[in-house]
């Protein structure tokens, strides 16, 4: 029954990203699971522990909470979505390398993070974000400009803008400074 249940988020995943023409990745992808707090914040070596997965396409593997694969849903009540979207948004970051290289997906990471989480969570598929919903969840929360929430969702937001909205092409959006 569980593999059942994991081949149906493995396959909405992948059609998620086939919908947005995202297909290259490179060899094998290791999933691991971790099932209690303790040994997540262990394995993610305390880094971004509130994050309800992580990838590392350097090392070709990345990382679940299981307790949130199990009911469906992975985040924390401001930001939750099912588990086949994280999914796409993780294997969004393996294309994401592919394409820019190691260089350019770690200059990224850290100079333009908006980039790199806006296109996963865009490839994702959440690109039907009640702006007006959000945008006051967003000034309620007030959150500096290091936040999780920040990076995601105001990454998404510029995204979702300029390859929907504006109509850039995705190289363009790529080699541009916005």
């Amino acid at each position: 029954k569980d593999s059942i249940y994991i081949s149906q988020i493995i396959n909405e995943a992948m059609r998620r990203l086939q919908d947005r023409n995202i297909s290259e990745f490179d060899g094998n992808i290791n999933a691991y699971f971790y099932y209690t707090d303790s040994e997540w914040k262990r394995k993610s070596l305390y880094y971004m522990t509130e994050n309800p997965a992580k990838s590392h396409p350097s090392f070709n593997f990345m990382m679940f909470r299981s307790a949130s694969f199990v009911k469906n849903k992975m985040g924390d009540n401001d930001f939750v979505r099912d588990v086949s979207e994280t999914l796409a948004h993780e294997l969004t970051h393996f294309y994401e390398y592919k394409k820019l290289g190691i260089l350019k997906f770690l200059y990224a990471g850290v100079f333009y993070i908006w980039k790199i989480e806006g296109f996963s969570d865009y490839i994702a598929g959440r690109t039907d974000i009640d702006i007006s919903k959000e945008m006051n969840k967003f000034l309620d929360k007030q959150p500096d400009s290091s936040t999780f929430y920040t990076d995601y969702f105001l990454g998404h937001l510029r995204t979702d803008y300029l390859l929907r909205h504006k109509g850039i092409p995705e190289e363009e959006y790529w080699n541009s400074y916005y």
